[in-house]
């Protein structure tokens, strides 16, 4: 199945002078079909976590026809892995059709991205938003089962922990790279709208 990349600007609620960017693909046949709403499970545990409300934003975000039509995100079933209720960031997973959403909070505002579960399971569901005049990005990544970190290919070459099948960083790079639980190596793109 060919694919196609579109970097995507998410929902910005009230946050002036931030981009969001996120790495999001759309098949080529938007009615392809899936079969199996509950399949991101198998892949992210974090979605077996505690029930938790979900945020309007969230709610709206994934309301959008984009994502209802190739996604169909379940928000009902959706799962805080990172941040608490009252925290001014807060990270949502959320199970679709053969699919994972992404939702993160900030503050007021928010950004949403989702992808198959298959290429969620390879790294490319990742979020990211920075300042317009700064190289710097704020990236939030969902990773599977099993991997426990990321390598950032900046320019302190750092690695960061995964943890609720997410990390989370403030970086330059513009690449990462992590080891799944067989052993495979993956390389990823973080998506930048500042650059």
């Amino acid at each position: 199945m060919r694919r196609s990349q579109l970097i995507l600007t998410a929902l910005l609620i009230g946050v002036a002078g931030v981009a969001v960017a996120s790495n999001a693909f759309a098949s080529d046949s938007p009615n392809q079909a899936r079969t199996d709403a509950s399949s991101g499970r198998a892949y992210f545990a974090a979605l077996g976590g505690l029930h938790h409300p979900p945020p309007k934003g969230l709610v709206d975000a994934l309301a959008s026809p984009y994502y209802v039509e190739q996604f169909a995100p379940d928000v009902s079933a959706a799962r805080l892995v990172q941040g608490t209720l009252a925290g001014s960031e807060q990270v949502w997973l959320v199970p679709g059709k053969d699919a994972v959403c992404l939702y993160l909070r900030q503050g007021e505002g928010g950004g949403a991205s989702c992808q198959t579960s298959d290429d969620a399971a390879a790294g490319r569901l990742i979020l990211s938003s920075s300042q317009l005049d700064t190289p710097e990005a704020h990236v939030v990544g969902v990773l599977p089962d099993g991997v426990t970190s990321v390598d950032l290919d900046d320019a302190s070459a750092r690695t960061v922990r995964v943890e609720s099948n997410v990390y989370v960083a403030t970086t330059e790079a513009d690449l990462a790279s992590f080891v799944d639980g067989q052993g495979r190596s993956h390389q990823i793109t973080i998506p930048r709208a500042n650059k």
